[in-house]
């Protein structure tokens, strides 16, 4: 049996930006990756298409972990087609997926020098990220969003959703060395390099990893365009009880960590 969580920013999962018509993915660039065997190995594949992903290039790749009803029909796959990223694990299947833009083709080692491309501080990325999860029949599904000036300097936020909504993430937060080692609501921790928190005016690289170690089984992920959502704009947040953790969108005139 499929489970699904539905995850749409504009209608999809977005990163916000300002008003500008900026960008990060539009997921009409078709990408395919399935790995149908529970080992070390992933399997990946890279798109490459100026006009719809930031950097030009996109990285991806699945990795199942375990799988109780192993077979060549049993797998995890990622699927990008028509404006939709669909991350799916087949029933007693637990994977892992990754979706890398670091302006070059690939997938990287981001924890070491020369993983970041042509970087992608020459993009207007605003002051936000949003994603909107829409239905969840899950208990919970956790993800990271990471941001990277370089390998030393970069911030790698993992949380956990367990309901439907609309949350925003200030980069300004990203940017914000309180909340480095820290776990709250939501927020499973932050993470932050040696040389301190990502400098997301000269951004090195973007990543996300989905269902991290295989923890649920027979998910199923959808996820839409990754795109702006114009300045000033008020997001209101609905879902995962961001407001009170502060890792979240609020009215600009409230003052605090993690607010809009």
């Amino acid at each position: 049996m499929n489970k699904k969580l539905s995850v749409l920013g504009a209608a999809a999962l977005a990163f916000s930006v300002n008003a500008e018509a900026a960008f990060v993915d539009l997921f009409t660039e078709v990408g395919f990756v399935e790995d149908n065997t529970a080992d070390s190995t992933a399997v990946t594949a890279t798109q490459n298409n100026i006009a719809s992903i930031i950097g030009g290039f996109r990285d991806i790749s699945v990795s199942l972990i375990t799988d109780t009803n192993p077979g060549p029909n049993n797998a995890v796959s990622l699927d990008i087609n028509s404006g939709v990223l669909n991350f799916s694990n087949d029933n007693g299947s637990g994977g892992e997926g990754l979706v890398q833009w670091n302006g070059q083709a690939g997938i990287q080692d981001l924890s070491v020098a020369g993983g970041f491309g042509l970087g992608l501080n020459a993009y207007d990325l605003g002051s936000k990220f949003s994603y909107t999860v829409l239905s969840l029949d899950l208990t919970q599904f956790d993800f990271t969003i990471e941001a990277y000036t370089d390998e030393n300097t970069f911030t790698r936020v993992r949380l956990v959703t367990t309901s439907p909504g609309t949350e925003v993430i200030n980069f300004a937060d990203l940017e914000n060395a309180a909340l480095c080692g820290t776990s709250f609501g939501p927020i499973l921790s932050v993470e932050c390099g040696s040389s301190g928190n990502v400098n997301m005016s000269n951004l090195g690289a973007l990543q996300s990893r989905l269902n991290i170690n295989g923890a649920q089984v027979a998910v199923d992920l959808s996820i839409g365009p990754i795109t702006t959502v114009p300045e000033p704009s008020v997001i209101g947040l609905v879902g995962m009880g961001l407001l009170a953790a502060g890792f979240a969108g609020k009215r600009r005139s409230n003052q605090g960590a993690f607010q809009a």
